[in-house]
This record gives structure tokens, sequence and C-alpha cells, in this order.
């Protein structure tokens, strides 16, 4: 995985966690977890029109995000929690679309990372 992606930057990653795939496997299956939690959340303050839901659940998965260098997420959940402040429901919409393609693709590699583990 190059060092380069905005997906998921694995080297960076692997760095953050002491150099050790074990270490950064259980960190990303937290990561897992803890952000589809988080996206959920995001994806029900939207259907609420709760701009400080959204708000609050974008700036916690853009921090999680950007901890496991997951570059292309923290990105788009920043783009939200922006939105958010402006009360731009339209705008957060459009975004929540990135949102999700980024977190597509970056589940689709982590888990292909966690595979090779097994």
């Amino acid at each position: 995985m190059s060092s380069e992606c905005k997906i998921w930057d694995y080297a960076l990653a692997k760095k953050r966690s002491l150099g050790q795939d074990q270490i950064l496997a259980e960190v990303m299956r937290s990561f897992l977890s803890d952000s589809t939690k988080l996206i959920n959340s995001l994806q029900q303050g939207v259907e609420n029109r709760d701009f400080e839901t959204i708000r609050f659940h974008a700036h916690a998965l853009k921090g999680s995000s950007a901890n496991v260098a997951a570059h292309e997420l923290s990105e788009a959940a920043k783009a939200i929690e922006y939105a958010a402040k402006d009360n731009d429901l339209n705008r957060i919409s459009d975004l929540m679309i990135a949102l999700e393609n980024a977190r597509t693709l970056l589940f689709t590699m982590v888990q292909e990372f966690l595979d090779y583990l097994k």
C-alpha cells in the first residue's frame, strides 16, 4: 500500500502503531466499529436536520479518521462539519455521498489488510 494513498496511508498508520501490524490490526478493528457508529449517528442527524449532531459526529469522525491516516474520509467529514456550521443541508447531503464513497473504499482496504494478517 502506497504511503501516498489518500484513502488509507498504511505506512503512516503502521508507524503510529509502533511499526507492528498486529497493533495496527487491533486499532483498525476498533476504528471500523467506532466509525460505523459515528457515520450512522451522522446520517441520523442529517435525517433529523440536526446541525449540532451533524457537526459533533462529523468532527469526531474527522479526528478519528485522521488518527488512522484515513485522509479522504477525514477530509469528507471535515467538509461536512463546516457545512453543518453553516446550516447548509443541501451541501451536507452532497458531501454525504463523498463520505460514503470514501468509507466504502477505506473499509475495503482495511478488510483486505485484516484478511491478509489471518
